[in-house]
This record gives structure tokens, sequence and C-alpha cells, in this order.
């Protein structure tokens, strides 16, 4: 009886860390984060924290560059945490947020969305590591699929609703291209977008669609290459 009792225990014991390691991320899985904030203010309603290394760091969520690169814990998807004070206490950090990963990503741009007033995170495979100006990271936070074209002569990318993806832009390292965006509105395709933009050889450019009513907005922004 006291061994099967023991084994009962180990098994319980054994059963209540498999729960503990698959509720939170697995030491030594790493991934590069960088924040967007959508929108008019450069955070979100709570400042958010990534466990790192060397402990917990605040992921800035700015409005017109993604913050600065974080190498963070992660597992099948990113814990976002909120710092607790109490007087007299060290803070605490307890997980506010789940934001599912894109698979296979080493490096990924959360974006804070604000829709209704309820705020929610998109994860997209943004391949930060290894970008160059001439793969584009599109990215439609919208209800609906969108055909984006860059070059009068080239085919356009479709772009599932809520999703991002990388696009290779077939365009000399200088100069411009036209850019032209297309989405259906009761079952025609129509135009919303079309405009001239410059394309540089140090940087790549993030293009995000923002829906707005009836209206889909343009988010062109420059990021900056780190191998030129």
């Amino acid at each position: 009886m006291d061994f099967i009792m023991k084994r009962l225990f180990l098994l319980f014991y054994i059963g209540l860390a498999c729960m503990t390691l698959s509720s939170s991320p697995l030491i030594g899985e790493t991934i590069e984060v960088r924040g967007l904030a959508i929108g008019d203010k450069n955070s979100s309603k709570t400042e958010k924290y990534l466990q790192t290394q060397g402990g917990y760091q605040l992921l800035p969520f700015l409005n017109q560059q993604p913050s600065r690169s974080i190498k963070a814990y992660s597992g099948e998807s990113l814990l976002l945490y909120e710092k607790v004070t109490t007087e007299g206490e060290l803070p605490t950090y307890q997980i506010a947020e789940k934001v599912n990963l894109p698979k296979a990503a080493k490096s990924v741009l959360i974006l804070t969305l604000d829709a209704n007033g309820e705020e929610s995170y998109l994860a997209v495979n943004d391949e930060f590591l290894e970008a160059s100006y001439d793969k584009w990271l599109i990215i439609n936070t919208t209800s609906k699929s969108v055909n984006f074209r860059v070059g009068a002569d080239e085919k356009p990318f479709s772009i599932d609703a809520n999703d991002g993806q990388i696009c290779r832009i077939k365009s000399a390292s200088s100069g411009s291209a036209s850019a032209l965006g297309q989405a259906k509105w009761n079952g025609n395709m129509k135009t919303f977008y079309s405009t001239y933009w410059p394309i540089r050889e140090g940087e790549r450019s993030i293009v995000i669609f923002i829906e707005q009513g009836n209206r889909i907005r343009v988010k062109k922004i420059s990021d900056a290459l780190l191998k030129k």
C-alpha cells in the first residue's frame, strides 16, 4: 500500500510540473520582439513587459517606428506581463496577455490594435534579422482581404484579414514605384489607395492596412535595415 501511495504522489507531482511548464515559456526558447502601436498614441492602455534573461523588460509600443528589438523567452505563445507594485514590497509581474506566435518565427512585430475601445494584440513574422530593401512587411489588420501591388507591371499580393506577410518588391534600390491597394465592397473590387513610393537601399517598408468605418487607411513606415 505504501508503495502504491508513493507512486500516486509521484505521478501527481509530475503532472503538476507538466502543467506548469505548458502554461509558461520554456527557459532557453527565445524570440526577438518589437512593438508598434496602431493608432494616434505611442502606448497601449497599460505598460507591458517581456520576460528576458536579465529579468522583466518594458516593451514600448511606439506609433511612428517599431521599438528596439528585445530577446524574450517564448513558447507557442508570447506572454506579456503587467507590473504590480505594492508599497514597501518589490514589484511583481503578472501575465496580462498571451499572444499567439507565427510558426518558426525568429523575430516578430507585436501590434496593439484598438477596436471599439477593446485592446488586442497581433504578432506577425517580420524577418527583421534578415530583412533587405526589397522584402517589405505587409500587414492587414482589417476584416477584408486586400490586394496590394507595388510596380505598375507586377502582380498584386493578396493578404488575408488580420494577417501579415513578407512580399518581395521587384524594383531597383533607388527611385520610386507605383503602389495600388484594392478590396471588395458589396461584391465589387474597388481601389482604396493609389500613389508612388520611394524605394531606398538602406531601408525596407512596413505597410499596414487599418479599417476605419467603411474606409481602409494605409500607414507606411520606413524600417532601417540591420544589414545594408
